[in-house]
C-alpha cells in the first residue's frame, strides 16, 4: 500500500514534490535533501484496522490502512515559518 500512495504522489502533477519516498528513506536521513529536491514527501505507515470476517471457515475481511505523509520543505529565510506555511499549504491541501 505504501508504494501505491508513493505512485499516486509521483503521479499528482498538481503536486509541486521533486522527492517521494517511504519511511526506510526518511529514517536513513542525516540532513533534509538538498534544496533542488523540496519540497519532499516521506510515506509512512501508521497502522490498520481489520474489519469483521466475512466468511466461515475461511477469512476474508476489509483492512483500513492509515498512512502519514510527513513533508520537508528548507525556507529558512524567516524564523516563524510563516512563509513555509504559505508555500507549503498548496501541497498539504493537495495530498
Amino acid at each position: 500500500m505504501i508504494a501505491e500512495v508513493i505512485a499516486r504522489l509521483h503521479a499528482a502533477c498538481k503536486l509541486p514534490l521533486k522527492l517521494v519516498q517511504g519511511a526506510a528513506e526518511y529514517a536513513s536521513l542525516k540532513a533534509p535533501p538538498p534544496a533542488a529536491r523540496q519540497p519532499a514527501a516521506y510515506v509512512m505507515p501508521l497502522g490498520g484496522t481489520p474489519g469483521a470476517n466475512t466468511l466461515a471457515g475461511s477469512i476474508r475481511q476489509r483492512m483500513q490502512e492509515r498512512v502519514s505523509v510527513v513533508v520537508l520543505l528548507g525556507i529558512l529565510r524567516d524564523a516563524r515559518g510563516d512563509a513555509a506555511l504559505a508555500e507549503i499549504e498548496p501541497v498539504f491541501r493537495a495530498i
